[in-house]
Formats: structure tokens, sequence, C-alpha cells
């Protein structure tokens, strides 16, 4: 483990290399192991810091650290914040960049002993790990003037529960405190109790193209609801018109653009925004599609295509002709909203033409008819 820490970079070789070290102590292989794929899985996906270890669960369920510094924002002078659930330590790391001293709760005694040596390899002095559950009897400190939270979605090894109400610490036991500034982070599609929907905004963080979680505020001054796209800093919170009060529009009839709302929008309830910004209509109330007859500007919010035919209905042997006609090669996407199929089924029954020009495919219903939009992609991904 000090070898893997020290090098800050863990190979398949130095993972070979502590399989045959660890031959002869049984207890501590499988843990070892495990740390050298997680903290290899942590570099795949951007979570790695420097001389920091990772469990395989600690990579999948730890904070990009670019969300994490945005989290910690909010804090910034705050005397002593009180984290809930520890796991790797990114969002420790980041409120004690920012704030005097972190108090921080964490249930399972190798995550404590592991995030223990993450704030050790970074230099981290301002940071106390309690290792205990944080339960409705637990009390903070007295000085404490913030709290941070990120309860397990998993209540047993093997199932990701998306009800607030299997949530471990429960939200309860957190946001009783309301007198305090207070984040939890939970996941953008999660059920959520309606007395903390009551209690609380909800802010949805985009990263990259992803959704990638849902904060609750409480006693923090946010929208009741909005989005945030990182990196960038773009926020996004009106709401008004409704997509039924806005006028459908039909894209057999002039309407050479569809723009694709970004998933933050979308899972924020914010389609009729993004709308708006575009100048688009919505292809039906209920699908995030919008059309217009002019080419919307660029905007991190959402996605710009060129629609270059519309067919009714979904007809795949109709895809099949449309594909050879328009020269679309096998690196064309195919999207869906409001189709049951599955793209991907689909793709392996097109034969698509040697050529050096992807298309997309897009699959949709507009009121109780399908349609089947051919366009091109206008602007970067």
């Amino acid at each position: 483990m000090q070898q893997i820490r020290n090098e800050g970079v863990v190979t398949p070789a130095m993972a070979q290399r502590a399989t045959v070290m660890l031959a002869e102590t049984a207890e501590l292989r499988p843990l070892v192991l495990d740390l050298a794929v997680g903290t290899l899985q942590a570099q795949r996906l951007g979570k790695g810091l420097e001389g920091w270890l990772f469990t395989s669960r600690m990579a999948e369920q730890a904070t990009h650290p670019d969300i994490a510094r945005y989290h910690a924002e909010v804090f910034t002078g705050s005397t002593h914040v009180l984290e809930i659930c520890t796991g790797a330590g990114i969002d420790t790391q980041a409120l004690a960049a920012v704030v005097g001293q972190v108090t921080t709760y964490e249930a399972d005694p190798a995550t404590a002993a592991v995030a223990r040596m993450n704030f050790d390899a970074s230099g981290l002095t301002n940071i106390t790990v309690v290792e205990e559950a944080w339960t409705s009897e637990s009390q903070p400190p007295q000085d404490v003037d913030g709290i941070w939270a990120d309860p397990s979605r998993r209540p047993d090894a093997n199932r990701r529960s998306r009800i607030a109400a299997d949530y471990l610490p429960s939200l309860d036991s957190i946001l009783r405190l309301h007198h305090l500034p207070t984040g939890v982070k939970v996941g953008p599609g999660d059920s959520i109790p309606p007395w903390a929907e009551e209690r609380c905004t909800s802010e949805y963080i985009g990263f990259g193209r992803e959704c990638r979680e849902r904060i609750l505020w409480s006693g923090i001054e946010r929208p009741k609801r909005c989005a945030t796209l990182l990196p960038g800093h773009h926020h996004l919170s009106v709401s008004d018109p409704a997509v039924s009060d806005l006028a459908v529009a039909d894209p057999a009839v002039a309407e050479r653009y569809l723009i694709e709302p970004h998933n933050a929008a979308i899972a924020a309830g914010l389609v009729p925004a993004v709308f708006a910004l575009a100048g688009v209509r919505p292809i039906d109330p209920l699908i995030a599609y919008g059309i217009g007859g002019e080419q919307p500007p660029p905007s991190p919010w959402y996605e710009i295509f060129e629609v270059v035919r519309v067919d009714t209905g979904i007809s795949e042997r109709r895809i099949r002709e449309r594909v050879g006609e328009l020269g679309f090669n096998s690196r064309t996407e195919i999207k869906k909203r409001g189709w049951d199929g599955d793209p991907e089924v689909l793709r392996t029954k097109i034969d698509f033409p040697k050529t050096e020009h992807p298309g997309v495919i897009l699959l949709t219903r507009r009121g109780d008819a399908h349609l089947t939009i051919y366009a091109r992609r206008r602007g970067s991904r």
C-alpha cells in the first residue's frame, strides 16, 4: 500500500507485485488488490489525486474533484463544517481548502482508514475523522456553521436504491439541523419525500453531457429549482412558460433545426427555459426535443442538429434505405425519446455505407404517432 501511495499511479505490474507479496497474508490480499484496482479505476474516471488510494467502491461513488470544489465554494470562509459520510475524502479535501476545520463522520472502519491515509498524503491537518455512523441522536461540534452530506444510497452491498427512505444515514437525521446551512448530495432521479422537497431547494449538476447529481440545499439561498453545468459555472433556473403552454411545432413543415437539452436541464424540469434560449418549440409537450426554422446560437445547454429528412413512423426497412440514400456511415448515432425499442439492436440491422459522413437518427414520438428524423450534428459534441 505504501508503494501504491508513493507512486501515485497504479499499473497492472504493481497489482501483480502486490499479489505476490501478499500471497502468505490471505486476510490482507483482497483489500490491497481492491485498492490497486480501485485506484487505477479512479484515475481512469478523472478522480485520482496524487498519492491517494481508492477501493473499487470508492472509485465508483467518489465525487469528481471539479464538482467537489463547486460544493465547497458554498462554505467558503466557514469556521467549522461537519461532513456526514467521508468516503474517499474528495469532498472533505475540497472543504478543508476553504474552511477552518472539517469534522467528518464515516461509519465504515476500512473506508475511514483509507481516507486518513489520503489526507496524510495531501498534508491536510484541519480534518478530524470520526469513525462512527451519524444517527438522529448525533450532535455536531458546538462551533459548526455548515453541513455537507453524501449519504450512502446502497442499503446493502449489492443494491443501489433510488428511494431516499433507504439512505444511510437517513435524510431526516441530516436535515433536522435546519438552522445550519446544509447541502445533501442525492441521486438526480431518486425519489425524495415531500417534506424534504418542501424544505429544500434542488440544484442539478451537469458534468460533460451527464447529469451527475442533485443537491438538496437548506438554509442557503438558491432558486427553488436550478441546474448548473461544470466546468464553467453555467446556471439556469428560469422555468416559464410551461412546456404545455408552448405551441407544438411540426418537424415536417420547414423546421430545419432540432435541439436536445442537456440532461441536467431535463432532470431539473427546465426544458422550457432551454427551448426559450434556443428559440425553438417542442416537438411534443412530453418530449425533450425542440425544433425551429433558424439555427440556434451555440450553448452548453443543448446540442444542435440540422434536420435533413423526416419520415412518419419507425420502419427498419425504410431506415436501411434512407441510410443508404443519405450516405450515413457506421459512426452514425441513433437516439431515441418516446420509443420503446433498443437503438443498438436496430444498429445491428443496418448496413451502413462506407463513407466519410456520420449522421444522426432520432426516433421519437409526436402525439400518438412516431417519427424518424434524419439529421447531422452542428457544432461540437
